[in-house]
């Protein structure tokens, strides 16, 4: 698993570049709601009586990665797998502005 901040989120991948151990779809599931379960947590403790929303994109495809020359050697990812896992996250606001407020799954 490799992770990279972006924003006020963080993309993950799974596979890439270690392989993975099993079925790479159920561990990106497990994980994604190992994620969901730990910033509940976290909600609970840090944003009592405070509506805190949380949404996960994911999605199966190729991905790249390299460290950056320059600066903070930070891990950039991309790939058509990333852009589609960053579009099914953002639907979280068309849900959120039609009400929605419970698990989506």
């Amino acid at each position: 698993m490799l992770t990279q901040e972006m924003g006020d989120g963080f993309l993950c991948s799974v596979g890439f570049p270690f392989t993975c151990d099993g079925d790479v779809g159920k561990v990106t599931m497990d994980l994604c709601k190992q994620f969901i379960q730990v910033f509940k947590e976290a909600a609970e403790v840090h944003f009592k009586n405070r509506p805190v929303y949380c949404a996960v994109g994911a999605a199966y495809g190729q991905v790249n990665g390299y460290f950056q020359r320059t600066g903070l050697h930070n891990y950039e990812l991309y790939g058509d797998a990333i852009v589609k896992a960053t579009r099914y996250e953002s639907f979280k606001r068309y849900y959120l502005n039609k009400g929605y407020r419970k698990q989506i799954s």
